[in-house]
This record gives structure tokens, C-alpha cells and sequence, in this order.
């Protein structure tokens, strides 16, 4: 009977790494999604757009002006 305890602790054991694996697979899964959305999001080409015009970029066919003596607010 003795031979038996220390298999099945760790069958135990094991069983319950499993399922903590498990949770943690599927919370890591979830993250990759979201990850994947917000990748996709960012390379929309609006954000980019958004982006390029708030660092100064503009179209080749526009002409850029500075205007001096403007408060931001």
C-alpha cells in the first residue's frame, strides 16, 4: 500500500499543475488577442494619418505653414 502513496501524490500533483497551465494558457491567449487587435488598430491607416499630421507631416502635394503666436491649449 505504501508503494502506491508516492505515484499517486504525484498524479495529484500533476493533475493540478494542469489545470493551473491551463488558466494560465487561456489568460495568455487572451492578451495575444488583444494584442493582435490593438497592432491592427494602430496600423490602420487613420492612425497612421492622425499620427503623422500631429508630428508635422504633410501630403506631398500640400504646403506646410508655420504660424507663430498661437497659445495651446
Amino acid at each position: 500500500m505504501a508503494s502506491y502513496a508516492a505515484p499517486l501524490m504525484n498524479l495529484a500533483k500533476t493533475y493540478r499543475q494542469a489545470g493551473a497551465s491551463k488558466v494560465q494558457l487561456h489568460a495568455v491567449q487572451a492578451e495575444h488577442a488583444q494584442l493582435l487587435r490593438r497592432v491592427k488598430h494602430v496600423q490602420s491607416d487613420a492612425v497612421l494619418r492622425r499620427e503623422a499630421r500631429r508630428q508635422g507631416m504633410v501630403l506631398p502635394d500640400e504646403q506646410a505653414y508655420v504660424v507663430n503666436g498661437i497659445s495651446h491649449k
